[in-house]
């Protein structure tokens, strides 16, 4: 498994309830769906609580993620948001610097 150590889901804070229920959820899919296969890997604070995978794959499959890349960062950008970490009005260039200050910002009016 790539040499990550696998960590219990309750050191971590998550639920192993809801993590069974997504592997199920997933399970079903690939049986029952489209899928021909899937991996599934969760960590939290830099730790692995779950690697999974389903289907005609093994570990060392990869998968491309294409037109799912702006729902991902929707998502992280909410939960940015949602920590204080990041405000919405500020500039781009505020957090990253490469973005910052280059003559081409809107003006007032």
């Amino acid at each position: 498994m790539f040499g990550y150590k696998l960590h219990h889901a309750d050191s971590l804070g998550l639920n192993r309830e809801q993590l069974d229920d997504l592997v199920a959820r997933v399970q079903q899919a690939v049986d029952e769906g489209p899928l021909p296969s899937a991996q599934i890997a969760l960590a939290r604070n830099g730790r692995l609580a779950l690697f999974e995978t389903f289907g005609v794959a093994d570990n060392n499959t990869r998968y491309n993620i294409f037109s799912c890349t702006k729902p991902l960062v929707a998502a992280a950008i909410w939960r940015l948001m949602g920590e204080g970490l990041l405000q919405i009005d500020r500039p781009v260039g505020h957090y990253i610097a490469e973005f910052a200050d280059n003559g081409k910002q809107a003006r007032d009016g």
